[in-house]
């Protein structure tokens, strides 16, 4: 039953997804002075574990320049997670235990993850996160992902 609920939720998510990758250009030009969160009316983008400046991840491999909290930066960052809230606590469901078996991890709820690297050359790969984000769960709540990234390592 939850697999049709993400096929219902996948289009929504889809243009919500396109409207942060349009939207965040922008977005990225209202931020406080230190630069780390964004003001109105575009706080709804921020994410909840991070501010501006990316996670130690983000920072290591995506960083164009020194300064991670350049407009830049900012705008990388908010197409890649930008309204993130929304996918934790709306599209989201609560953390709850979960099993793994292989690529594929469900909870006694019926969400699930299917997570596989998908292998393009021996240095890249697409990291494909389909379902419920439930082994990185934030604060409560797993999000709701569709997610196809261009990877360097796990």
């Amino acid at each position: 039953m939850k697999q049709l609920l993400w096929l219902l939720l996948f289009p929504v998510n889809l243009l919500f997804s396109i409207l942060c990758t349009v939207i965040s250009p922008l977005a990225a030009c209202f931020v406080t002075p230190d630069r780390r969160h964004l003001r109105s009316p575009f706080k709804w983008l921020d994410t909840i574990d991070n501010d501006l400046s990316g996670d130690a991840g983000w920072k290591q491999e995506h960083l164009i320049g020194t300064d991670p909290l350049s407009w830049i930066n900012r705008t990388r960052w908010l197409i890649r997670n930008g309204g993130n809230k929304i996918s934790y606590n709306v599209f989201g469901c609560l953390d709850t235990p979960y099993t793994q078996q292989g690529f594929y991890y469900a909870n006694p709820e019926g969400y699930w993850l299917y997570r596989r690297p998908l292998p393009i050359t021996s240095k890249r790969f697409i990291d494909l996160f389909i379902g419920w984000n439930l082994p990185g769960a934030k604060y409560g709540r797993a999000k709701y992902t569709s997610s196809f990234r261009l990877k360097t390592k796990l």
